[in-house]
């Protein structure tokens, strides 16, 4: 296990390697498959931060907005010194056109 998989707070390989794929996933423009992988992924580790961030991106840009913003809030609560969060929270905020709050 790398150590950026280990600063991710995933405990096993298993969890990593679900990762790895929501993150390709959300590359390759397949959000319905990465909220997916990210609920069951979730499911283990519910306060999973970035895993948060990655679903509330992709819900995002599944037309969302509302429940993308909620659980963009809900990744940087659960780890406030995660910058990957805080600017997926951003993201959200530009995609809503909501520029005064994406300058946070």
């Amino acid at each position: 296990m790398s150590r950026v998989e280990m600063s991710l707070g995933l405990d096993n390989v298993t969890d990593s390697s679900a990762f790895r794929s929501i993150l390709k996933y959300y590359d390759n423009k397949q959000f319905k498959k990465c909220v997916k992988l990210c609920d069951q992924l979730l499911k283990r580790s519910p306060e999973h931060a970035e895993t948060l961030a990655i679903k509330s991106i992709c819900l995002a840009n599944l037309g969302s907005l509302k429940e993308a913003i909620m659980l963009g809030k809900l990744s940087v609560k659960a780890n406030l010194k995660s910058p990957f969060c805080w600017h997926i929270l951003g993201l959200i905020h530009k995609f809503d056109k909501n520029q005064v709050e994406a300058q946070k």
